[in-house]
């Protein structure tokens, strides 16, 4: 072939390259851009139970640990992102920092950068060198969903539902990826993946009825062309891998794991199994597993006859395990346990960080979220003045008798939140200070009454509850003494599940539909009608002449209906969104906000300035959780997503321009680990600044306020009296408001 002509083809196959290039990124824009319309996400507080329970059954969490400037961090996946936790203190572990997604991570760890798939984000590279403060670098959009990840030398390698994704990181600002692989059975689903020398093994898995599972062994050598040389067959459905020296570890879902001689990669052989296994990892002659009794330690000397050396119980069971420096971490359902594994024979729980499992409804004060929880019960505050920035201020656990089936309904009224409970009827807490939360009060129902929902207006909270009452009213005037006035006792199956009033009626989602209350005498409340749509409703909003209703959870076509109420006498159907089953909602102005429990419908906003033609003007697509309460704050939406935490979107509105903005907290700068408290902060205009730094019981260690120009300023506070510990710096001028924790380590 003459010059010219190899000249002119390299220069036609660098041109198909850059156009495949720009065609895949352009599909992925697109993707991208179909999840959401008018509605961006801005942060949240990312805690949730650490596992997918409807997504992929066994695609379970992880959890990766390294040293950063010589201290210790343990990166857990949890909820709707990562929680970042300082353990020098093993027996006292601290969140310093955190990473918030709309969606779930993976986290793989190497040196002080954090590599990420997060389902349908693709790959994301973290500078974690400050872990209060990681800072996205570097990401690579994916068609596919991911949800496992190795990282060596220059590649990371991802799996997702049908493939093998890799990608090259030798820049990690700039990630791309270089090739895919597949099985040749298209009803296998990739499920984890470990590399090793010029090797990458990768378990997948048959989806039902069939559960079986394999073991694909592939060459890696060259990343851009990866080529399969065995299959590993006739294993059970398995899942997370871990490799050692000669040896792969491969867990499977039935809850023990296979010991797999391969010294000859060509050739793998099955050694030895053991029946008990969640995760493993593997250090010398020891495999660490979660089990779904907790801990245990196995001795792997002899691959043919592994055998438990030492154990540790973990009443919600053990999901994700990494061990390192004599120290294991495990993650189960609500946080994280640390594990003395010094002395393999006598393991022992040396700390643990709990977390919310779950939140079930929402309600927003000011630059509070007070949430509750249902699979540990309890009444939490964030602080959400910043939303990229949130975090819990205090967490109320009652005495309840049925720990696991206590369901808190809750609302705020001015320093106060009123939760109906499942056993302990009607408390009122004092939230004054947000970071220790009192009760105060208490009212008391004849009989067992569990609650359902309850609503304030004024001085009346109405309750909607299940035996003795299914609607009732309490005289709140004194929240100290909450006085039982009157209420309607069980009589038809039309039960009522929520409840909003507006003056003298209370609009009620019931069995059956739409019930109507007039609560002009609070004595004596009666129904005055009814609407029926379906078997029974559980949500409600009033908004001039309409109550928007949702059906509940277990009907096969769940539907969202509008009502004209305008005749509370004769209430009528006057438009419905199909499909649709709703998980909550709020009105405002001629915009409703409805969240749906349907896993990938997400957030709708809807314009209802004829409720009869409504229009959707945006929505944002969650592909796997589900919305069970939402509160709409000027322009923030702030979604309880219940077991991937708070979301807080922003809705920018048909036809506005999107405005990027700097966060506050970006602006207020600090160490996090540190022995003296410096920090700086930029100031836009001459402003009163009020700097506090705040110890994790809420009271005010340190305070200062002065008047300050323009500008960049630095500041140090005299911390020699202050003991080592967790503290919040806050910073307060006239426009904006920051929050960061740190740690004090002396």
């Amino acid at each position: 072939m003459k010059e010219e002509d190899k000249s002119v083809l390299l220069y036609y196959l660098r041109l198909s390259k850059i156009i495949s290039a720009c065609l895949f990124l352009l599909t992925s824009l697109f993707i991208y851009a179909q999840d959401s319309l008018n509605v961006r996400f801005v942060g949240g507080y990312p805690f949730g139970q650490n596992w997918w329970p409807y997504l992929y059954p066994g695609v379970f969490p992880a959890v990766t640990s390294g040293k950063i400037n010589n201290h210790k961090y343990i990166f857990d996946a949890s909820g709707s992102g990562i929680m970042i936790l300082n353990v020098d203190a093993a027996s006292n572990p601290q969140r310093v920092g955190s990473i918030i997604g709309p969606t779930k991570f993976y986290p793989f760890l190497v040196d002080t950068l954090l590599y990420t798939v997060a389902l349908n984000r693709g790959l994301r590279i973290y500078d974690v060198s400050d872990p209060g403060n990681p800072v996205e670098i570097g990401k690579c959009p994916c068609p596919e969903w991911l949800w496992a990840l190795f990282v060596k030398d220059s590649f990371a390698y991802a799996t997702g539902p049908n493939q093998l994704t890799i990608f090259n990181v030798s820049d990690p600002a700039n990630p791309f990826i270089v090739a895919t692989w597949s099985p040749s059975q298209n009803d296998f689903v990739t499920m984890y993946v470990s590399v090793q020398g010029y090797y990458a093994y990768v378990t997948a898995e048959r989806s039902w009825p069939n559960f079986d599972g394999v073991l694909y062994i592939i060459d890696v050598s060259t990343p851009s062309n990866p080529i399969l040389i065995y299959t590993l067959s006739g294993l059970d459905n398995v899942r997370r891998i871990k490799l050692h020296g000669n040896y792969a570890y491969v867990v499977t879902a039935t809850n023990y794991f296979y010991i797999i001689d391969i010294s000859n990669p060509s050739v793998p052989i099955v050694r030895g199994t053991y029946n008990e296994g969640v995760d493993i990892d593997v250090a010398n002659n020891y495999a660490y597993i979660s089990t779904f009794s907790g801990f245990r330690i196995v001795d792997i000397s002899n691959p043919a006859s592994p055998f438990a050396v030492g154990s540790v119980y973990i009443e919600d069971g053990g999901l994700a395990v990494n061990a390192f420096n004599e120290v294991a971490y495990i993650v189960d359902f609500y946080g994280v346990s640390v594990i003395d594994i010094s002395e393999p024979q006598l393991p022992f729980i040396v700390g643990e960080f709990p977390r919310i499992p779950d939140i079930l409804e929402i309600e927003v004060s000011n630059n509070l979220a007070i949430v509750s929880s249902w699979l540990k019960p309890s009444i939490s505050t964030i602080d959400i003045a910043d939303p990229s920035g949130s975090f819990e201020m205090d967490n109320f656990k009652p005495n309840t008798f049925y720990p696991y089936s206590w369901l808190p309904f809750i609302r705020v009224q001015a320093n106060h939140v009123y939760v109906g409970t499942y056993d302990l009827d009607l408390l009122v807490l004092d939230i004054s200070n947000p970071a220790n939360m009192q009760q105060v009060g208490q009212g008391n129902v004849p009989g067992w009454t569990p609650f359902f929902d309850v609503f304030i207006q004024d001085n009346y909270l109405y309750f909607a509850a299940a035996e003795a009452h299914e609607f009732g009213i309490f005289d709140i005037s004194d929240p100290m003494q909450p006085d039982l006035m009157g209420g309607i006792p069980i009589s038809d199956t039309f039960e009522i599940y929520e409840i909003f009033v507006i003056n003298n009626y209370a609009y009620c989602a019931a069995g059956g539909g739409l019930k109507i209350i007039d609560v002009s005498d609070p004595y004596n409340p009666y129904v005055i009608s009814k609407c029926s749509v379906s078997v029974y409703c559980d949500k409600v909003f009033v908004s001039g002449d309409y109550a928007y209703l949702g059906d509940c959870y277990d009907i096969s076509h769940p539907c969202f209906w509008i009502i004209d109420i305008s005749d509370i006498y004769n209430p009528y159907v006057v438009n419905q969104y199909p499909d649709f089953e709703l998980g909550g909602i709020f009105v405002a102005g001629n915009y409703a906000f409805v969240g749906s429990r349907i896993r990938g419908q997400g957030l709708k906003i809807l314009d209802i300035t004829d409720p009869a033609n409504y229009q959707e003007v945006g929505y944002y697509k969650t592909p796997y959780i589900y919305i069970y309460d939402l509160n709409v704050v000027g322009n923030r939406i702030y979604l309880s997503t219940y077991d991937t935490g708070l979301w807080v979107l922003e809705y920018y509105g048909p036809g506005v321009e999107e405005r990027v903005t700097e966060s506050a907290t970006n602006r207020l700068q600090i160490n996090t680990i540190c022995k003296n408290i410096k920090f700086s902060y930029t100031l836009r205009a001459n402003s009163m600044v009020n700097i506090s730094l705040i110890d994790i019981c809420g009271r005010v260690i340190e305070k200062t306020i002065e008047y300050q120009s323009p500008g960049n300023h630095s500041r140090e506070l005299n911390s020699k009296h202050i003991p080592s510990g967790v503290y919040f710096l806050k910073i307060e001028t006239g426009n904006w408001r920051a929050v960061k924790k740190l740690v004090l380590l002396k």
